[in-house]
């Protein structure tokens, strides 16, 4: 970086503020960023092709470890952003209880599934007191099974069989090869 960082020292400052809110995970889905803390770690996301936005740095919490990996993230990083805060700044946005002066900003990756192929089926089982629309309301399959190509198929369990709506894999009979709840999977698989 051919440039002096610039020096962030107010636990009030509106970039500190911000990097405490990105500890939630409401906030960093909102930005669509994700938090690497640690130098170590920030290498390994950086050879791995994670590319920070901004980098956050705390000279006095380097460990010589965390020195030295921070002179490569700083040359590879070439043009991006680099901040330097104070002690007590970087302390207040870090997770970790010792940590090393180093955190990057990320662009959270687009989520990516194997090729799975046109005729790829996916079953979904749900919890128990969980019904499958339930289930998938809150997880997402559909979204992911439009977004990505696969077909879905959501078993549901009846109160008949186990009143708390679970599956009964903990019952050897239900869990047998051409039997009970196994097999009853498997014919729908068949007629899918």
């Amino acid at each position: 970086m051919n440039r002096s960082p610039e020096a962030i020292s107010s636990l009030q400052n509106p970039q500190v503020k911000r990097l405490v809110r990105l500890r939630g995970r409401r906030e960093r889905e909102e930005e669509r960023v994700m938090l690497v803390e640690g130098a170590r770690e920030l290498s390994r996301a950086v050879a791995a092709g994670v590319r920070p936005r901004e980098l956050y740095l705390c000279p006095d919490l380097f460990s010589p470890e965390a020195q030295e990996l921070t002179r490569g993230l700083q040359a590879a990083l070439g043009a991006g952003r680099a901040t330097l805060l104070s002690r007590p700044a970087f302390e207040k946005i870090s997770g970790r209880e010792n940590p090393d002066g180093v955190l990057g900003v990320a662009a959270l990756p687009a989520p990516r599934l194997p090729e799975l192929g046109p005729q790829a089926l996916v079953v979904v089982l749900h919890g128990c007191t969980q019904t499958a629309a339930g289930y998938d309301h809150g997880a997402g399959w559909s979204r992911l099974a439009d977004d990505h190509g696969f077909v879905l198929l959501y078993p549901e369990q009846q109160r008949g069989n186990n009143p708390n709506g679970c599956f009964n894999w903990f019952n050897p009979e239900d869990t047998a090869r051409d039997g009970g709840e196994a097999l009853s999977i498997r014919q729908m698989i068949a007629a899918v």
